[in-house]
């Protein structure tokens, strides 16, 4: 299993020539030179270095991208740095501190900050306003962002306060600031850093004090779970199953939006009622649009993390939507309590009720049963599958679906499984998304009969040694073939339209 390189190892482990992550092999010790330790880009063959054994962590590790400061969330293996680093260019800051127009690199700031002006960067989000120097700056770092804090006082005695942050306008932000006083802590000014206005100003009269102020700020951060990640593998190892549950959005997010998947779910509006027509359907029928006069807002039924169906009008599960801008994100509430507990959730509006009345739509089938189902039958239709065997009349949910093939029917192996259906009347292409792989299922119609391929996708962890097998049945529940990787299955074309595969993957010995 590949292993996420943690920031301590990052920053205290780099190259003495580019400064970069040493996330390319091969990495060399040189004894009698002045750069002592070089990365792959920066050696050569006949450098006269040793190769360092910190290439055995570097060949099974996963690193972050070295823009990782301007907003770029990709985790790497070391034999994809080269290729991403020449898509993701590397950008230069003046430093506000340093006299003149000193540039530096954004992933370099902060040891720019350490080395040059250590009692300018903050550890802890407090700083103390020093009425001898006219204006200051700070560099603060929270997780992955990097942020600038100064002051400056004017010659009346007023204070301008301002933040910044390094990374994109699309990521938002907002810092609030505090003023300690001997006896409480006043909120001064609240800034939406993602705005133009990102400074304020504290007027004379209102300082209680006339020695040094202190200044506390809070930082917040629109959380991870709202921006699609492009990362091919999981940002957290998973350590049990609430954990493995809220992964599942981001870690197989870039296949969900592809024609022919199942996630997200397709929503199909039952019924047009006088009150519900300001109600419209996005393009795609995976979200829906709200009209309220002037204004319009993108309303998300699935839970923002574990991609299910939580909302306030079921009886069986809680959720509630969080409103950011003209969006309307729905968690539920275990997510909710999962991400607070892990300082991921920051104060939106909530909203127990968007939807007067959610049985008005109709949502398809996550397993391309081909069937649609209000919410009140969603849950079980999709945690409940009858078994496929004939005189098999077991109802099993999905996450014991291996077990019983292999207890009862003694089928295969399996460590996990996924159950799709296939409508055979038209060629599809469609993607099942396994813990540690992907999988790639073609169907293709022919006169007489159709055929069905499918390919492995080693995305998520460096496994070589995992396989899958298909069982396929037809609609009367009979076993019409084996489906292996790489092999192609031939179906004769009978009456049936629909047909089922029972995938498994297992590993080889």
């Amino acid at each position: 299993m590949s292993l996420i390189i943690p920031d301590t190892v990052l920053e205290s482990c780099v190259c003495s020539l580019c400064k970069k992550f040493l996330s390319v092999q091969p990495v060399k010790i040189y004894q009698n030179q002045k750069q002592k330790l070089k990365c792959g880009r920066c050696s050569n063959k006949d450098d006269n270095g040793t190769e360092s054994l910190y290439n055995i962590i570097a060949a099974n590790g996963i690193f972050k991208c070295i823009n990782r400061f301007e907003g770029c969330r990709k985790m790497l293996r070391h034999y994809e740095v080269l290729e991403h680093e020449k898509q993701s260019l590397v950008n230069t800051f003046c430093c506000p501190v340093c006299p003149g127009l000193c540039k530096v690199r954004i992933f370099w700031m902060i040891f720019h900050f350490k080395k040059c002006h250590i009692d300018k960067y903050l550890k802890k989000p407090c700083f103390t306003i020093n009425r001898d120097k006219i204006n200051n700056t700070y560099l603060f770092r929270k997780d992955d962002n990097l942020f600038f804090i100064s002051y400056k006082i004017q010659d009346n005695g007023d204070i301008y306060l301002e933040g910044c942050n390094i990374n994109p306008s699309n990521v938002q932000t907002s810092m609030s600031f505090f003023l300690l006083t001997k006896s409480s802590t006043v909120e001064a000014r609240k800034l939406n850093l993602s705005d133009n206005k990102n400074e304020f100003r504290i007027k004379k009269k209102d300082i209680l004090e006339t020695t040094d102020m202190r200044i506390k700020f809070e930082i917040e951060t629109l959380p991870n779970f709202f921006v699609l990640s492009n990362s091919s593998v999981p940002t957290i190892e998973p350590e049990n199953e609430v954990k493995r549950i809220l992964e599942n959005f981001q870690r197989f997010s870039k296949f969900y939006y592809k024609e022919n998947i199942t996630f997200p779910r397709k929503i199909t509006m039952a019924s047009i009622h006088q009150e519900e027509t300001k109600f419209l359907m996005s393009y795609d029928r995976t979200y829906i649009i709200k009209k309220c006069g002037s204004e319009t807002y993108n309303i998300f039924l699935e839970c923002s993390n574990c991609v299910n169906i939580f909302l306030p009008s079921t009886t069986l599960f809680n959720g509630f939507f969080l409103k950011f801008k003209n969006y309307f994100f729905n968690i539920c509430s275990n997510c909710f309590e999962y991400l607070c507990s892990k300082n991921k959730m920051v104060a939106y509006e909530s909203f127990e009720s968007v939807l007067e009345n959610i049985n008005t739509f109709f949502f398809d089938c996550s397993w391309n049963c081909g069937i649609k189902f209000p919410l009140t039958q969603l849950h079980e239709h999709e945690y409940f599958v009858h078994c496929p065997i004939i005189n098999c009349k077991k109802i099993i949910s999905n996450n014991e679906f291996g077990n019983h093939f292999k207890k009862v029917h003694s089928l295969t192996s399996a460590l996990n499984s996924y159950f799709i259906s296939l409508n055979v009347n038209f060629n599809s292409i469609t993607w099942l998304s396994l813990i540690s792989c992907s999988v790639q299922l073609s169907c293709k119609k022919y006169k007489d009969h159709i055929t069905l391929l499918v390919k492995m996708h080693y995305t998520y962890f460096n496994v070589t040694n995992v396989r899958v097998k298909g069982i396929v049945f037809d609609e009367q529940k009979k076993v019409v073939g084996e489906l292996k990787h790489g092999h192609v299955l031939n179906i004769l074309v009978n009456s049936s339209t629909r047909i089922n595969c029972y995938f498994s993957y297992y590993w080889d010995e």
